[in-house]
C-alpha cells in the first residue's frame, strides 16, 4: 500500500514540485514585466504617430526648382498631395500628382526612426531616413545611395503650413537638384 507522506511533496516528487513552483513564479514575474516593455514600446510608437499625423490631409504645394548642372533651367510647379494612414495604420501614404511627375511615399515610425520610401512615376526610388526635431518642428531627412546623396527638411511653420527643402548631391559634393517648396494644407483627414 503506497502511503503519502508530507516531504514527499503533493506529488510525491519534492525536487518536481519546486522546480513547478519556481516555473510558475517566473511565468508570473514575466507577464507583469511584459506590459512594462509594451507600453513603452507603445509609448516610442504614439510618439512616432504623433508627429507623423502631422502629415495628414489634403496638401497644395508649388516648388521653386533652382537652376543647377542637371536641372539648367529652374522651373516652378504644382501639386497635390493626399496623406493618410495605410496597411492598419502603420505606414503614412504620401500620394503628390505634379503638373509633370507623380509620386508616391510610404513613411513609417520603426525602431526609433523614420522610415521613408519614394517612388516616382519616372521609375525612380530612394529610401530616407527621418529624424524629429522638436525644438524647431522639423523633420531632416537624409539619402545616401553613394554616388547620390540627399537631405529634406520639413519645417512645419503651424499645423496647416510647412516649407520643404531639397539638396541632391553628387559623389563629389556637387549640387545636382536644389528645391524650395511651401505648402498648404486644404483639408484636414
Amino acid at each position: 500500500m503506497n502511503t503519502w507522506k508530507p516531504d514527499e511533496g503533493v506529488f510525491g516528487f519534492r525536487a518536481v514540485e519546486n522546480n513547478m513552483t519556481r516555473l510558475v513564479l517566473a511565468l508570473m514575474m514575466a507577464l507583469f514585466a511584459l506590459p512594462a516593455t509594451t507600453s513603452t514600446e507603445e509609448e516610442a510608437q504614439l510618439k512616432g504617430s504623433d508627429v507623423l499625423n502631422r502629415y495628414l490631409g489634403t496638401w497644395q504645394a508649388r516648388t521653386v526648382m533652382s537652376p543647377t548642372k542637371l536641372v539648367p533651367r529652374g522651373y516652378d510647379e504644382t501639386a497635390t498631395q493626399a496623406v493618410k494612414w495605410v496597411l492598419s495604420n502603420q505606414y503614412l501614404e504620401v500620394t503628390s500628382i505634379g503638373e509633370s511627375q507623380d509620386s508616391r511615399d510610404m513613411i513609417n515610425y520603426a525602431d526609433g526612426s523614420y522610415h521613408r520610401f519614394n517612388f516616382t512615376s519616372e521609375g525612380d526610388s530612394s529610401y530616407w531616413i527621418g529624424d524629429w526635431q522638436d525644438d524647431r518642428q522639423t523633420m531632416v531627412w537624409k539619402m545616401d545611395l553613394g554616388i547620390i546623396s540627399g537631405l529634406l527638411t520639413e519645417h512645419f511653420l503651424s499645423t496647416d503650413e510647412k516649407e520643404v527643402t531639397l539638396v541632391l548631391r553628387d559623389a563629389a559634393g556637387n549640387i545636382i537638384i536644389q528645391a524650395q517648396t511651401t505648402q498648404s494644407r486644404t483639408e484636414t483627414q
